[in-house]
């Protein structure tokens, strides 16, 4: 799952219910010369272990709370993320 909202529930899950988890990503990094042609310059991986009361993927950085707020009013509000984006409660949520 590659979305706030798709990482959150298992990550509450695992560490409410004290279940394992573990987050593997990858980042793949193009490079930008026009005549590159898209080729790969760099591949980054990243895992994460969850432990309940200690590690999460929130206080990892992975992402924030107002992250899974803004996620959850594009999905259902979008008209509430506006209002809010325009008086800088959420920052950042356009992108």
């Amino acid at each position: 799952m590659n979305t706030v909202d798709g990482r959150f529930l298992p990550n509450r899950l695992a560490t409410y219910h004290t279940l394992p988890y573990f987050d593997v990503g990858i980042r793949l990094v193009a490079d930008q010369k026009l005549n590159s042609k898209g080729q790969v310059k760099k591949a980054c991986e990243t895992i994460h272990c969850l432990q309940p009361r200690k590690s999460n993927l929130v206080n990892s950085g992975l992402f924030t709370m107002k992250d899974t707020t803004a996620v959850g009013m594009r999905r259902d509000d979008p008209q509430a993320l506006k209002s809010k984006l325009r008086t800088d409660t959420i920052h950042g949520a356009a992108e």
